[in-house]
């Protein structure tokens, strides 16, 4: 055995603060790397040490194993933890880790290349008997060959990354006119997230549930579970919301998938934490979808319904203990309730979301019964477009799923993020919804349930407020104009009541590119756009803080301005507004005009200037937050002009190219 004083984490935010709160507790010292990028996060000063990487992108940061090891090296480091996502499953990392005499944090490296290509784990599996989804995972000649075992499998087919995972590299193909270009699509995102642009096909199950099994193994040969979670709440094959235990499954089915992971585990001497994935039809038939050798996003929801520390059970068993030396008492805890992550993200839009980034302005949780709060971001920090858009989760417990529910809800609307966008509103929809709330999920729940909603009857109300908060002096605050005030909250003694605020002149706002004008008379607002005339009459509110204002109803609405930008908070409805000067009107844009709804990098053009493009061909794809997105034609075209080339950054609104309608 070999007790380890020193680890060096070679990951970032969430799982950087998480790692190093376990080894704070067992007096283990940590070094923290970081970007550029996240100079100002929080793990930079949790840790005892932390040593920058020049640059921001992955490739030459996080994914460096060479610069990685280096600093382990010169730290004086006994183990590196890679966390979850970048190298944590490149088998040739974890490799060089014990060349260089370090304990990888983690399975050995023969373990993570068995199940790290997808094909070979479903070979693997196949062997003993594991059942998987019926696929081609043969060798590749060509496209057109792949293109040929789709058909013979029968669309809708899966393309997957052969070295992925989290969703990465995959693209659902419902039809032969789509699969060259979904194919590339796959082969690129795989290429720049693992460095390896081969890809198998699977059949396509349509909206199966998604279940994880937990398992831990040591050196001494022993393969434990630590029970099932479910996954099936998804979006674009990214996990929204998870579950431990899994709902609505039979005891029988229950066991059979244990003794399946564990099964699995067993035929590759696993050790370490990992996760066997399944996907489940309706008939509770499941089938192995792959393993991932490493602590997963989720984990939180299984130490929630256990009271293990996963992290504690790896750096033990990295360091040569018996999973039962380590297990109190000496056995798995039976489960002692339920458990629900939210994965908080920041991005915009409900279904069709994209990924988002900005400054987060102002960040508040109020901690109430059965909550966890992992988060790696503070006020002020910065969500870059270099890394993927969680920046939060948001674990709730308790001893029964129903309350566990409520307290979910309870606890989202706790959570006041400000500045930029993020999905409370989503999350919300999806615990508020009855079918998940009798665990009727799979994944295509969203899908079928989850519908944009329209938030426009409460825009008065928001423009209203608006229109207070710009006019509010704080007098008793620093003498400092409320206008100029951008840090942490401060309990005031005296409340602020609406009776003291006016209006004196027109004020102008500008809300999702619709512009309002706003002038108060006798305590009503009127409010005026394109003609029609508005009036509305706020309830009596108070100012508890500079964030925070207090309805007569008791209801609260947690605001921030920053400049000319006024930030919203109603519980899970955020909404942005602009106070409009003369210098930052908007002018009017030429409808023909294809724009960046995200800032990100051009990583394909699909179309040449004088090109004709129909409804729905793909014209441009933008990498941003690690995914993909393209933009396509929504008219029959003609291609005017292109701006812009493959590899250069662009900014949101950024004009990319011209059509001309035909």
């Amino acid at each position: 055995m070999q007790k380890i004083e020193k680890i060096l984490i070679s990951n970032r935010g969430e799982i950087a603060s998480r790692i190093i709160k376990t080894c704070k507790r067992l007096q283990i010292k940590t070094v923290a790397i970081y970007s550029e990028a996240d100079s100002n996060y929080s793990f930079v000063k949790e840790a005892e040490e932390a040593i920058s990487l020049i640059g921001s992108e992955s490739k030459e940061t996080y994914l460096n194993i060479e610069k990685i090891i280096s600093i382990a090296r010169q730290t004086k480091c006994d183990a590196i933890h890679p966390g979850y996502g970048f190298l944590s499953e490149n088998s040739n990392f974890a490799e060089e880790v014990e060349k260089a005499g370090l304990i990888f944090i983690g399975p050995h490296h023969s373990a993570i290349f068995a199940m790290g290509d997808k094909v070979e784990s479903r070979k693997k599996m196949k062997s003993i008997n594991v059942p998987v989804v019926p696929g081609f995972d043969g060798i590749v000649s060509s496209d057109t060959q792949l293109l040929e075992e789709a058909k013979k499998i029968g669309f809708p087919v899966m393309i997957k990354a052969s070295a992925g995972g989290g969703g990465r590299g995959m693209r659902k193909v419902f039809s032969e006119k789509e699969f060259f270009t979904d194919l590339e699509s796959a082969r690129r995102e795989a290429k720049n997230f693992f460095s390896n642009d081969s890809v198998f096909i699977e059949k396509y199950i349509v909206n199966p549930r998604h279940i994880e099994v937990q398992i831990f193994g040591d050196t001494k040969g022993n393969v434990i579970h630590l029970y099932d979670r479910d996954c099936s709440i998804q979006r674009r094959n990214q996990k929204v919301v998870e579950e431990a235990p899994a709902p609505n499954i039979s005891d029988k089915t229950r066991n059979e998938i244990y003794n399946t992971a564990i099964s699995a585990g067993k035929c590759i001497n696993y050790t370490n934490a990992g996760t066997v994935e399944f996907v489940m039809d309706e008939n509770e038939n499941f089938y192995f979808l792959e393993m991932n050798t490493r602590l997963q996003v989720e984990h939180p929801v299984t130490e929630m319904i256990t009271g293990l520390d996963l992290v504690e059970l790896q750096i033990r068993i990295s360091e040569g203990f018996s999973i039962y030396e380590i297990l109190p008492d000496g056995k798995v805890p039976e489960i002692r309730g339920s458990a629900i992550e939210l994965r908080i993200c920041a991005e915009e839009g409900l279904i069709d979301s994209k990924p988002s980034s900005g400054n987060i302005r102002y960040l508040n949780f109020s901690e109430n019964e059965g909550a966890r709060f992992d988060s790696g971001v503070i006020t002020g920090n910065n969500v870059s477009i270099y890394y993927d858009s969680m920046i939060a989760k948001l674990i709730s417990y308790s001893e029964s799923r129903n309350t566990t529910i409520e307290r979910a809800m309870t606890n989202l609307k706790a959570l006041i993020i400000l500045g930029l966008p993020t999905n409370h509103l989503l999350l919300d929809k999806i615990l508020s919804h009855s079918e998940f709330r009798e665990g009727k999920v799979n994944t295509g729940f969203l899908e079928k349930y989850i519908h944009p909603s329209n938030t426009k009857n409460d825009i008065l109300f928001y423009l209203s407020i608006c229109a207070v908060i710009h006019s509010i002096k704080i007098h008793d605050l620093m003498g400092r104009a409320f206008s100029e005030i951008h840090f942490e909250p401060k309990i005031l003694d005296k409340c602020y009541v609406s009776d003291s605020f006016e209006i004196k002149n027109t004020l102008k706002i500008k809300h999702e590119n619709i512009v309002y004008s706003i002038y108060k008379e006798n305590d009503i607002f009127y409010i005026t756009h394109d003609n029609e005339k508005y009036h509305y009459v706020l309830p009596k509110i108070s100012l508890l803080n500079e964030n925070n204002i207090l309805l007569e109803n008791g209801e609260k609405i947690y605001f921030c301005k920053y400049g000319l930008n006024i930030y919203l908070q109603n519980n899970c409805i955020k909404e942005t507004f602009q106070i409009l000067t003369e210098s930052n009107s908007s002018k009017s844009k030429n409808s023909g005009n294809i724009q960046s709804s995200m800032p990100g990098k051009i990583i394909s053009i699909h179309v040449k200037k004088g090109d004709t493009v129909n409804e729905g061909d793909p014209l441009i794809s933008i990498e941003s937050m690690k995914m993909e997105n393209i933009i396509r034609a929504e008219i029959n075209a003609k291609v005017e002009d292109i701006f812009f080339s493959v590899n250069n950054q662009i900014n949101t609104e950024e004009t990319l190219m011209i059509l001309k309608n035909i």
